[in-house]
C-alpha cells in the first residue's frame, strides 16, 4: 500500500468515526476533500436493530459504508 492509499484511508476512517457519532456531520469527502459527503441510512434485521450508514462525494464519487450492528439498543457494535 502506498502512503497517498494509507493517506486515503486514515481519512475516511476519521469521516467513519466522525459520522457514526455524529450523522448529521458536514464532513469533507476524504477523497477529493472539496465537498460534504452525502450521507443515507439504511436499516435492516428482524427488528430494523442493524444500520448500513452510506457515504457518498457528489462532486468525485467517492463512496463507502459502516455498518453499525445492534444500532437501535444501547449496546453499539460497530464494523466496516
Amino acid at each position: 500500500m502506498s502512503s497517498s492509499d494509507s493517506d486515503l484511508n486514515a481519512r475516511w476512517f476519521k469521516a467513519m468515526q466522525e459520522l457514526t457519532v455524529s450523522p448529521t456531520s458536514l464532513v469533507k469527502c476524504p477523497k477529493c476533500e472539496e465537498c460534504e459527503l452525502d450521507v443515507s441510512d439504511v436499516t435492516f434485521g428482524d427488528q430494523c436493530q442493524h444500520l448500513e450508514r452510506h457515504l457518498s462525494c457528489p462532486r468525485c464519487g467517492a463512496y463507502n459504508a459502516i455498518l453499525l450492528r445492534n444500532y437501535g439498543s444501547g449496546d453499539r457494535e460497530t464494523a466496516e
